[in-house]
């Protein structure tokens, strides 16, 4: 049997990871235990007032990880992280300079917020449904 050490940084915090089918991942961190469950054909994740939700066909598996919040995206995995706060949505590891789009359940859009050099953006938002599309993948939040 091989044990291997592993040694986090004091940056250290745990996430809910989700792997996606393209490779990609998601980490939602969290200051509480997220909720996990199944809503329809999707993954539905939620945190304090706010859920977000993916549909089965882009999830590969989902993990409870410790993450370096310092360290967004590496060349071999991409990494979007978000962050569930009382104003909205934080996004980090996005496209650089990368525009995200807000919209309603209907379809129509509502906010348009470009992501900094570093990847980084926020959201506020109000109590409702949206769904956030980056350049990386599309989500759906809900606020209560």
């Amino acid at each position: 049997m091989v044990f291997a050490a592993m040694s986090l940084s004091a940056m250290a915090e745990q996430a809910l990871v989700i792997h996606l089918k393209d490779g990609t991942q998601s980490a939602f961190v969290v200051d509480r235990v997220p909720r996990i469950a199944t809503v329809g054909d999707g993954l539905r994740v939620t945190a304090g007032n706010q859920s977000l939700e993916y549909p089965f066909s882009s999830v590969n598996r989902f993990a409870i990880e410790d993450i370096d919040p310092t360290i967004v995206s590496d060349k071999v995995v991409p990494r979007v992280l978000y962050r569930l706060t009382a104003s909205g949505l934080v996004v980090e590891g996005a496209v650089p300079d990368g525009i995200m789009q807000v919209y309603d359940t209907g379809g129509r859009p509502i906010q348009m917020v470009r992501a900094d050099h570093d990847g980084r953006a926020a959201l506020v938002l109000g109590r409702g449904m949206y769904i956030i599309r980056t350049q990386n993948e599309t989500i759906k939040i809900m606020k209560k």
